[in-house]
């Protein structure tokens, strides 16, 4: 049962019975939580094909079709690396009928012509006869089977098709062979615990390109990995942050994670999740060897696998979850991105979003999360049948760009993206960069990087009158100065309202939503 069935009345009554009460645990589903959890999995499945492969909003039916067979045919965990269609029928299927949904087909018949093109929707989703497979082919209202088309795989839309990797994660690579360059990074910090004033001197950072260790974390033995000093924290509230050089290396990794609040209600600190997590992933970057890791880069994805599983060796963090949004820059300016839950980024390039992350989430302000669960609570959701969150660092978003001179990085907690939307951040971005004259704009070429960049990022931004500071810690205060305050404001339209209104269509929720906020600012520039 949940709280909200625990009426007065009701206590009473039940009470009086004798019946004892069993409610779920915080920041869980509830028993239809299982069914709505495998609906949005569909949903995002769809959403993703009819986005990769540029087909219309009236495809809907058919796509969704599609995602479901998919997962039907997918390998899962839970079956023991089995499909469904395994289990249902004992053994494994047939997939060399699949095509690629949004691939161009002909179709064959003699008495159409041959040369009309269609869409391949779906792999074939409804088994004809004989064990023939339809292929559901759509031009106009007509549908043809499998056996009179032909698809051509080379032949799909020109929008980059994301393949999800699992169920839950979609994986975008944008990255091409470039010249050799070399980037450095100008990286700044700013947060505000929800309730707290915010203080831009007190509440941000400056890390600086020369600095050996730019994180506020200390560099710890592997001995002393146990003892998480909470007074080294900054005030980030559930929030948390890191900032470090790559080994020996000229790569800078950046990342916040978000604890999640709900385990206050059983007397866990959610900031040590977050702040544990934090602290691993900086080390396990601060020390690496190439040897150490296989012989392969430094890559977000993996650096978060080696925080949580250091993390969850730690026997200081009993519970807690957390989300988490980690960036590794290099020095050739290859930016690797892998975000779980509902922190992100957004990269901002000449006064234009040229990319930006989508929010994982199970439900409503429920989003994917690592989470260190106790036994004790996880034979009681076992049989409850109201399992905990615990999402792999493996289901993470991954996104690999090419960074360019000029370009602004900003990673956040949703504490930033519930209550500031992009614009507002392309905004703030735009006129700071214009005023430091990091960018230019002219009538005859449009935006343009500054010639002396290197040089107006090592000096003092003085359009700031109370402390003379640098642009990036400039962009990075009042970004996180303009979220809290859109964070108390009723009156003003927020992403998260907007969300509230999705969700709940009747509810007549508006403004900002009161959270930590934590802000990183990474500005690139070429040597």
């Amino acid at each position: 049962m949940d709280n909200e069935a625990l009426k007065e009345s009701f206590k009473e009554t039940i009470i009086n019975r004798g019946i004892i009460t069993l409610t779920s645990p915080p920041y869980t589903p509830q028993p239809n939580g299982v069914a709505e959890c495998a609906g949005g999995v569909i949903m995002a499945r769809t959403r993703a094909i009819a986005l990769g492969a540029n087909l219309p909003q009236e495809l809907w039916p058919e796509l969704s079709l599609f995602a479901i067979y998919i997962l039907n045919h997918t390998p899962r965990l839970k079956l023991e690396n089995q499909t469904l269609f395994q289990k249902l029928f004992g053994r494994k299927p047939d997939i060399s009928y699949f095509r690629i949904p949004g691939s161009r087909a002909y179709v064959h018949i003699k008495t159409l012509p041959k040369r009309e093109k269609l869409i391949s929707l779906t792999y074939g989703a409804l088994p004809g006869r004989n064990g023939q497979a339809y292929d559901r082919i759509r031009s106009s209202a007509t549908f043809y089977l499998a056996k009179d088309l032909y698809s051509s795989i080379s032949k799909v839309s020109s929008r980059i098709l994301h393949i999800p990797a699992d169920a839950s994660s979609l994986s975008s690579c944008e990255t091409t062979p470039r010249p050799r360059q070399k980037f450095f990074y100008n990286i700044a910090a700013s947060y505000v615990a929800k309730h707290h004033k915010f203080i831009s001197d007190q509440n941000s950072y400056d890390f600086k390109k020369d600095n050996t260790d730019i994180s506020y974390l200390k560099s710890l033995t592997r001995q002393q990995h146990q003892k998480l000093y909470k007074d080294d924290r900054p005030k980030t509230g559930q929030d948390a942050f890191f900032v470090s050089r790559v080994g020996q290396t000229q790569d800078v990794v950046m990342g916040v994670a978000d604890g999640v609040g709900g385990w206050a209600d059983v007397n866990v600190d959610p900031a040590d999740f977050s702040h544990g997590l934090c602290y691993y992933m900086k080390y396990a970057a601060s020390i690496y060897e190439k040897e150490e890791w296989g012989g392969s880069d430094l890559h977000a994805q993996s650096l978060i696998r080696r925080g949580f599983d250091d993390l969850c060796k730690d026997n200081s963090v009993k519970a807690g979850s957390s989300t988490a949004c980690v960036a590794v820059a290099k020095d050739n300016g290859v930016l690797d991105v892998a975000n779980l839950g509902d922190s992100g980024y957004v990269l901002i390039r000449l006064n234009d979003v040229h990319s930006y992350s989508t929010p994982q989430t199970h439900a409503f302000n429920t989003p994917f999360q690592l989470a260190i669960i106790p036994l004790q609570d996880e034979y009681q959701s076992a049989v409850y049948g109201t399992p905990y969150l615990q999402d792999a660092p493996e289901k993470a978003d991954i996104t690999q760009k090419n960074l360019e001179h000029g370009d602004v990085f900003i990673i956040g907690s949703d504490g930033l993206w519930d209550n500031l939307f992009n614009s507002d951040i392309l905004e703030i971005v735009s006129q700071a960069m214009l005023r430091a004259q990091a960018w230019k704009y002219s009538s005859s070429k449009g935006f343009s990087v500054g010639k002396n960049l290197a040089a107006t990022l090592s000096s003092p931004d003085r359009s700031r009158r109370s402390k003379l500071e640098s642009l990036h810690r400039t962009i990075a205060t009042r970004i996180t100065a303009e979220a809290n305050a859109a964070s108390t404001n009723k009156l003003r339209e927020s992403p998260f309202s907007q969300e509230v209104h999705m969700a709940y269509p009747n509810n007549g929720y508006n403004g900002g939503k009161i959270d930590d906020i934590c802000v990183i600012v990474a500005i690139v520039c070429e040597e």
